[in-house]
């Protein structure tokens, strides 16, 4: 469960570093559906960024789970108004989004099953993606080509606050060391909900939204 306070942090961050980016802020919490009886219930948590001008945009904190529907169906409203001025943040807790999957697949790694392909390394990279962060990369790969989602990450003992951008790549199981006659399913199956990051940054600059991204602003 994501605390009143995590959710207060996160916004303060992206207001505090869109404000330093040049950019006029308002933040907002409502139920964009409330009017809407199969998609409301959810409370949205976003950021109106230089309204009322040819930059006009908005900026998702997605804190909780909405469920595939809401998710696609709000995105799909808000990108429609805002085009490449809409980006979204995922909140990066280890719970509710950015789940390491290595904990319960490494085993596949180590004895030579499924994931006998990869390393160590590799394995630690493997994420556990929500149908909400899946729906967001699939359209920045429509959009740019590349596997991208964007998190708020918070302080912690290893790593300072921060907006954090992670190209995925996809994970394939390997089923040769069964059988043929025994095995039900093909050799080779890509994951649907398990993805390995490929690249990683870390910004704590001012930020501007660009591209369906938030990105650091260079002055």
């Amino acid at each position: 469960m994501v605390s009143q306070q995590q959710k207060k942090q996160m916004l303060d961050y992206l207001e505090n570093a869109l404000q330093r980016g040049g950019n006029t802020v308002e933040v907002r919490c409502k139920d964009l559906f409330a009017q809407h009886a199969s998609l409301s219930g959810v409370e949205s948590h976003y950021i109106l960024v230089n309204q009322n001008t040819e930059q006009s945009g908005l900026v998702l904190c997605v804190s909780e789970v909405y469920t595939e529907k809401k998710f696609e169906c709000l995105s799909s409203f808000l990108r429609r108004d805002y085009s490449l001025f809409y980006a979204v943040v995922f909140l990066k807790n280890g719970k509710t989004f950015f789940r390491n999957a290595a904990e319960n697949n490494d085993f596949k790694r180590k004895y030579s099953l499924s994931l006998k392909r990869y390393n160590t390394e590799q394995t630690r990279r493997m994420i556990l993606l929500t149908p909400e962060e899946i729906a967001q990369m699939s359209h920045m790969r429509r959009q740019q080509g590349r596997q991208l989602l964007q998190y708020y990450q918070p302080n912690s003992e290893r790593l300072e606050k921060g907006i954090e951008t992670y190209e995925f790549g996809t994970v394939k199981y390997d089923y040769s060391h069964i059988s043929h006659k025994d095995r039900f399913k093909p050799a080779n199956i890509t994951s649907k909900r398990i993805f390995m990051w490929k690249e990683h940054t870390h910004s704590t600059g001012p930020l501007v939204i660009q591209n369906g991204l938030l990105q650091e602003h260079n002055k």
